[in-house]
């Protein structure tokens, strides 16, 4: 072995002592001689807190007597030389170096003192047992290198177990150590480095720290390399650490169930309690954790393997329809067993598990002995005891069966039978739902913690005249006030009617009986928090021994049991905290309302940071949250723990009065901290508590571990958490903080606590404010510090930094007095402020939403009263710009305007604001992009009739955002897949993939999505590509599509395989998707798109409107002529939208014998893949049996279909929901040769000059402004009356307050898009070469694309024009708001084939032209919602009113000039994505383009006039560039 000074292996120096020939002592008798006792307890100590907090966790310290009843002290010639681990009677555990080399004679003069505690006194049960042999690990080397550094000392003699002397348990099979769970390491080790032994037995605790970390503490130093057999613990401060322990001994960690395991033996380290979490300059002084063996890693040693009685630890595989596992065959297991079966069945099932007889070591937690389930080496289930679980359903077609029994207690065993069931059999929580044998429930993946989102139901089935009793043997739900998160429903009977009880929290509940022989279990949990769950034995019991049940109908709610605390105790909590693992590192979700004094803070009604509840009225924060010192911005909830719900322990309140302390330094965040007093005291509960504050005195010790707790983001660019998260971190050392990680940066008011480390393990942005509390001895917390600054958030070797308190004791304290005196002072005077509202009539926080609007302070222009306290927030849409101009201020002028101001807060982070006094000589404008702005005033306590006090003017509007399309695009909404246990969808559309889709999904999977739609809506489906696993037998890995989402769901479909592209629709507002994968072959996955439609069934307005035009079963029709196009068909009601269910037949029939020419002009019908829900059927003869011309759905025009003969049947069916505008065919003869369709086409031009000639350019204009498709047609309704503008069918987006426009009823608009082929803008043609859009929606040659000739984007390819050039007009100017003169010119590379599709739009000739009275639209691919923001997919038109510029200036006021044109402000508007796109009206049959989209409204509101930019001012500019 190497030893060297920087490498201190804890061996006594006393090993290479000469060696004397001394007899051992006689033993003693040994009082408090007790029966065997289970290993990992200790019955000294009795009950044990689920994590002990002190003002000191480290530093080492005299163990309790009994406190560390497994730990042995190793002696050689009677002196102490190592520790070591009781692990059976006759058996203890030690590191292999410490007896390394092993030779008789060094045997032969070794002891083994158990139950010692003092050594230089005879303890009560203290034991001298010889040592028979030793057996070092084989592969231990002895030359340095120190992996499996562990040895087995057998004893002589057994030990006697007493109250003080007790065996230690080993791991479990698989068993980890999350890294920072705080283990404890004793032994009789020095007390300092170099120093002396300890006659005391001592104990110190430490976190473990994960080998990355710990290898790259070593590999700079050259020191051995980690292994898989090593452990590393310790604070990076230092100090502390094993070395106050000793070689050998043991390094403990405690289960959830309270019983302590050995998870390592101490092996190693460098120095004693030396820092190694920061750089050292030294390298004499570099330290390290403290490494210990891996006891988990060495079990085979520990436990040789048994291949008796059936059981093997290597594990045996079998393979088969089903079979049957038994252990032992005869008799009781051995002690210390570990035995593993491996089962399989076939691909395509899964496994049922059926317990026939089972007799294992009972606990609740089956801590000592159990069989156990594994899945992909996750645990699904551990039993133990008697009673016969129900049968386990595993959701695979393997599973790893494993039993594991400690050193004492054994039993009979077990006998299983495992049986293949088909994948649709088996259950989603693991377990048969019929009961009727008695037996144990337990909830998902128990004793590991329960999955997210689940719903499981067992329904118990007593025989006749007997009643289901439960009795809980572990309970750990999740608790909520009334079981909102997780809860356990009982009922009585097979249905949820009856309530029984609604149990959550951590208490054990008491047995609960039904009334009846039925019981349903049910068993709901939500998104976030998971515990470990339950575990309850059923039984059945004759109903007359039924105890009386009572009387009221009010169900039982198991909640969690408060402790009483009197209201006047700080710190406490009567929720006491839970910590489901006592690590201190790695944060999770809190029990709700365990810390009583965290409060959320909201800055302009958004969360801003959070404080803590100091009295019923004060609350201590960090001072840079509070840049704005104005009361009335801010609010306070306190008693929340879900930010999202509305939870009835929530108590709000608004704040009086601010202070920030006098010497804050905002560069430096030196005295970071504040206090606001609320304007009402909280009412304090067991939900709302004060924490206590620390006297200055009270200092903490590095190392000491304290709670950071807060909803900031759970990582440096994540989201804030819902749930309330709690974090444990060590304090560290201020002076190797500032020196080692912030270079001088921390002032003496500031503190250090974090694992600098590891990642993500920190305060992050939104904690800030925030607490960091500390208990001391009296179970009480102190909040010691305040979320203040650090770099990043959970960086490695950047700890967080925090206020500290303390130093702040005497500042609170005066403070509070100070606002105390003042407030008296105020009541004297008689100054009323109550609930918001100042002296002069002045609100608080008002909300203005108004799109244009004036703001002034009370009294103005006539002064203004004293002690006004006025706020304003003005709040936009996204993408909006909210311009304030200040056009009068007159108020007293102050030094810094301390006295009296006007505060503009330009961003609602408060990083701009405008603060100003006195007077003003011009006006002064200030535009700001944020949501929100915030106004307020303040005036002295006198108030003023000489000044006039301000007025100022506010506009809120929108301009295009250029590649809008960026954000949103046409978008087909969120993806999922990345998470699928459980996922509840409710957005309108989005795309569903397979995790890790295009790559292999995983082995194992089952995902579950349900997709739920309001009420009246249907689900479209969309496979888009399958991939999955098929063979021979079936479906391997299926995707199943279900109606619905409960029990009762519907089979739509079982797809696998390869499949392109299948759709499906809900029959109602519901469906559920399911895919499993086994664990053989993988696939690509699977991508499919869901959208939601209106359904549009039993429409009573639809059936009549059917009714009146009619829909013949059977019309037969002989046209008088047959002229080709002659006659027409129409759907019924179009061009309304057609009824859901109709079946309609037309059979037109050519008494002249010639045959048929059908002409399907335009057609919009639902579409689906084969036609298979709405279509029209044309048949090549006088029935449905004819031959099929065509089956037309979805959209179709400018179809021309003949006939062979005279007949030609139409067939038009619609399904249940959905539905369109349908179809207008024309119809009659075939045309002779000579015949033409009627047509606005423009022939080409027979010259190859690029440059129209005058006959083409007049030509054009001749056409201009004509369409085939009128647009004003869906206002043409046959009763006269304007249609309804909310068309049925799909929820897509639309010019807000529009709808969907027809095919080629837009000829001239086009698409303008970007890099990534994403609308952004519209743009209008103006002549075959020409396009005409705005100056603002900057497009860029040779990257954007026009697209021209379509209304529906889905159906564009690869056909669009390529931009030649561009010219902006000269006077506009970027990135103005508003914009003027807002137009650009595109010159397109080629000229445009004109047709029925593309067309030109009339210019108008003269500016004096009057269109108020003109009927006009607008339309565009433009945003709809812009709360939602998505573009759609379908063109948008919407008829709009001309607004008089006279109108459209006081609306506006002075941001509309003569060179514009208003519109709308009558229930519909243009919006984000419409910028460029035409205001066209109609005169003469012709449509001229009147505007081009430019700005407006900021909301689109439909009642806000939109602005264009008026096209007959800028004829000249236009044409000038069109003829150069």
């Amino acid at each position: 072995m190497m030893v060297s000074i920087t490498l201190l292996l804890w061996v006594a120096a006393c090993i290479s002592a000469k060696i004397s020939n001394l007899e051992p002592q006689q033993e003693s008798p040994i009082p408090g001689e007790t029966a065997e006792l289970k290993c990992g307890t200790r019955p000294e100590i009795g009950d044990e807190p689920d994590l002990e907090f002190t003002s000191r966790i480290v530093g080492g310290g005299d163990a309790a007597v009994g406190g560390q009843p497994w730990t042995v002290s190793l002696k050689l010639n009677e002196r102490h030389i190592c520790g070591g681990s009781i692990v059976r009677k006759d058996m203890v555990v030690t590191a292999a170096h410490c007896v390394y080399p092993v030779t008789e004679i060094k045997v032969s003069h070794m002891t083994v003192i158990v139950g010692e505690y003092d050594q230089q006194v005879m303890d009560s049960q203290e034991q001298s047992i010889p040592v028979s042999h030793i057996e070092p690990h084989p592969n231990y080397r002895g030359d340095g290198n120190m992996g499996y550094d562990i040895a087995l000392v057998f004893l002589s003699k057994p030990i006697i177990f007493g109250s003080q002397v007790q065996p230690i348990c080993l791991p479990q099979v698989g068993e980890k150590i999350e890294a920072g769970t705080l283990c404890v390491s004793s032994g009789w080790g020095r007390l300092e480095e170099n120093g002396d032994l300890s006659p005391v037995l001592q104990e110190v605790k430490l976190p473990v720290v994960d080998n990355g970390t710990c290898h790259a503490v070593l590999e700079p130093i050259g020191h051995p390399v980690l292994d898989d057999t090593m452990l590393c613990a310790g604070f990076p401060e230092g100090g502390m650490d094993a070395c106050q322990g000793d070689s050998g001994g043991p390094f403990v960690c405690r289960r959830r169930s309270g019983v302590w395991f050995l998870a390592g033996c101490v092996s190693w380290g460098l120095g004693c309690g030396r820092s190694w979490g920061a750089k050292q300059i030294i390298r004499s002084q570099s330290g390290s954790p403290a490494i210990f063996s891996r006891v988990s890693s060495v079990l085979d040693f520990l436990r040789p393997p048994k291949l008796t009685g059936g059981c093997s630890s290597k594990g045996r595989t079998i393979t088969g329809k089903n079979g049957t596992v038994r252990y032992p065959l005869s008799g009781n297991y051995s002690i210390n067993s570990v035995c593993r079966w491996m089962l399989a069945v076939q691909k395509a099932k899964t496994i049922e598990i059926r317990f026939l007889q089972l007799d294992i070591e009972d606990h609740a937690t089956c801590t000592f002995d159990y069989l156990s389930f594994t899945v992909n080496e996750k645990m699904i289930r551990k039993v133990c005891g008697s009673t016969i679980p129900s049968p386990l359903i595993v959701r695979s077609n393997k599973v790893t069966v494993t039993f594991f029994s400690d050193g004492t207690f054994t039993g009979r065993g077990f006998e299983i039978q495992f049986l293949a069931i088909p994948t649709k059999a088996a259950s989603a929580c693991g377990s048969a739902k019929i009961l009727k044998k008695k037996g144990m429930i337990y909830s998902p993946n128990y004793p590991d913690p329960y999955p997210r989102l689940k719903t499981c139901s067992w329904i118990i089935e007593a025989p006749e005249n007997h009643i289901v009793k439960l009795k809980f043997e572990d309970f750990n739900v999740e608790y909520g006030h009334g079981c909102i998160y997780d809860a356990v429903e009982v009922y009585d009977g097979a249905e949820e009617k009856q309530l029984i009880a609604r149990l959550c929290g951590y208490t054990l509940p008491l047995p609960i009986s039904s009334p009846e022989n039925t019981m349903l279990i049910r068993f709901k949990t939500d998104m976030e928090n998971s515990y470990p769950g339950f575990k309850v034995k059923f039984s059945f019991v004759p109903k007359e021994k039924q105890f009386s049940l009572p009387v009221d109908d009010t169900p039982t709610i198991s909640m969690l049991h408060p402790r009483a605390i009197a209201l006047d105790v700080c710190g406490m909590a009567p929720m006491t905290p839970k910590w489901w693992l006592p690590r201190i590192v790695g944060g999770e979700e809190a029990s709700p309302n365990s810390w009583p004094w965290q409060v959320q803070i909201f800055f302009l009604r958004t969360f801003h940071c959070e404080g803590a509840i100091i009295s019923p009225q004060w609350i201590l924060t960090a001072a840079h949250c509070i840049r704005a010192a104005e009361p009335s911005y801010w609010t306070v909830i306190a008693g929340d723990h879900n930010r999202m719900l509305n939870e009835s322990t929530e108590q709000i309140r608004n704040i009086k009065t601010i202070r920030i302390h006098d010497n804050y330094n905002s560069e430096t965040y030196d005295n970071d901290i504040a206090l606001l007093y609320l304007e009402e005291p909280l009412d304090l509960n067991d939900f709302v508590r004060p924490v206590c504050l620390p006297e200055p005195e009270e200092v903490l010790t590095p190392a000491s571990v304290c709670v950071v707790t807060g909803w900031g983001n759970t990582a440096e660019d994540g989201q804030p958490a819902l749930g309330l998260q709690q974090l444990q971190l060590p304090i560290l050392d201020s002076i190797i903080c500032n020196t080692s990680y912030y270079s001088g940066e921390l002032t003496d008011h500031m503190l250090c606590a974090g694992f600098p480390s590891s990642k993500e393990k920190d305060a992050c942005q939104g904690d800030s404010g925030g607490p960091l509390v500390c208990q001391n001895e009296k179970e009480q917390f102190s909040i010691y510090g305040l979320v203040s600054w650090g770099e990043g958030c959970g960086r490695v070797s950047k700890p967080g930094v925090y206020t500290k308190v303390r130093l702040f004791f005497t500042w609170i304290q005066n403070t509070q007095q100070d606002l105390q005196q003042e407030n008296a002072l105020l009541n004297s005077k008689s100054v009323e402020q109550r609930e918001g509202k100042a002296a002069g009539g002045c609100s608080s926080d008002v909300l203005v939403e108004e799109l244009v609007g004036l703001i002034a302070s009370p009294g103005y222009p006539f002064g203004y009263a004293g002690g006004l306290r006025c706020s304003w927030v003005i709040e936009a849409a996204p993408f909006s710009i909210i311009k304030l101009t200040l056009k009068d201020l007159s108020i007293e002028e102050s030094e810094d305007c301390l006295n009296e101001f006007l505060a503009i807060y330009l961003n609602d982070s408060i990083d701009k604001k405008v603060t100003r006094c006195g007077s003003l000589h011009n006006k002064v404008t200030y535009s700001s992009s944020a949501q929100r702005v915030g106004v307020h005033f303040q005036s002295g306590d006198g108030g003023s009739n000489r000044n006039q006090g301000f007025f100022l003017q506010y506009w809120i509007y929108s301009v295009q955002v250029p590649d809008l399309a960026e954000f949103t695009g046409l978008s087909q909404g969120p993806r999922y897949g990345s998470s699928c246990e459980d996922v509840i969808l409710t957005s309108s559309e989005g795309v569903i993939e397979s995790p890790n889709y295009l790559g292999n999904y995983p082995d194992d999977l089952h995902c579950q999505w349900r997709i739920i739609a309001p009420v009246g809506k249907v689900i479209r489906v969309d496979l888009l590509e399958l991939k999955t696993e098929k063979d021979v037998s079936g479906c391997q890995d299926p995707l199943l599509v279900y109606n619905g989402i409960g029990e009762s769901k519907d089979l739509l479909g079982v797809y696998c395989g390869e499949i392109r592209s299948i759709s499906l629709k809900s029959e109602g507002s519901e469906i559920t998707l399911i895919f499993t994968s086994n664990s053989e072959v993988s696939g690509k996955g699977f991508s499919l798109k869901y959208s939601f439609w209106d359904k549009q069934a039993g429409s009573k307005q639809l059936e009549e409107n059917a009714a009146s035009v009619g829909c013949p079963a059977l019309d037969l029709i002989q046209p008088e002529s047959m002229e080709p196009g002659s006659a027409e068909l129409e759907s019924p009601n179009f061009p309304s939208l057609y009824s859901n269910e109709m079946d309609c037949q037309w059979i037109i029939y050519s008494k002249y014998g010639k045959k048929l020419q059908i002409e399907v002009l335009y057609l919009n019908l639902e579409a689906s893949p084969n036609c298979s829900w709405d279509y029209l059927n044309i048949y090549d003869g006088p029935n449905n049996s004819s031959h099929l011309l065509a089956s037309l759905c979805g959209h179709q025009q400018d179809l021309v279909l003949h006939s062979n003969g005279t007949f030609v049947t139409l067939h038009f069916h619609s399904d249940k929901s959905v539905v369109d505008w349908g179809f207008k065919i024309q119809y009659g003869a075939v045309p002779e040769p000579s015949d033409t369709l009627r047509s606005l086409d423009v022939p080409e031009s027979e010259s190859d000059d690029s440059e129209p000639d005058e006959s083409e350019t007049k030509q054009q204009k001749d056409q201009c402004g004509n369409t085939t498709v009128d647009p004003m047609m869906l206002y043409m309704a046959r009763s006269g009356k304007i249609r309804n503008l909310n068309k049925g069918g799909k929820e897509s987006g639309r010019v807000v307050g529009g709808q969907q426009a027809a095919p080629r009823s837009w000829p001239w608009l086009v698409s303008i898009q970007n890099s990534k082929k994403r609308h952004y803008c519209g743009g209008i043609i103006i002549t075959n070469k020409w396009i005409l859009t705005a100056a603002h929606c900057e497009v860029k040659i040779n990257l954007h694309r026009v697209v021209v000739g379509h209304t529906d984007l889905t159906e564009v390819q690869n056909e669009h024009a390529k931009v030649y050039n561009s010219h902006v007009h000269e006077l506009y100017m970027p990135g103005s708001s508003p914009p003027r003169n807002d137009l650009l010119l595109l010159e397109l590379d080629t000229p445009l084939l004109l047709n029925n599709s593309v067309a030109v739009i009339c210019l108008p000739d003269d500016v004096t032209t009057d269109w108020t009275q003109a009927e006009c639209l607008v339309a565009g691919w433009g945003v709809t919602d812009v709360g939602g923001m998505s573009l759609p997919t379908k063109l948008q038109q919407a008829k709009v009113p001309i607004v008089s510029t006279k109108k459209c200036k006081d609306y506006w006021v002075s941001d509309v000039t003569d060179n514009n044109i208003c519109a709308g402000k009558a229930g519909a508007s243009s919006c984000m994505g419409d910028s460029g796109g035409p205001l066209i009206c109609k005169r003469e049959d012709r449509y001229y383009l009147v505007g081009v989209v430019s700005w407006g409204s900021g909301k689109c509101d439909v009642k806000a006039p939109s602005v264009y930019t008026l096209t007959s001012a800028f004829m000249d500019w236009i044409s000038q560039h069109m003829d150069t």
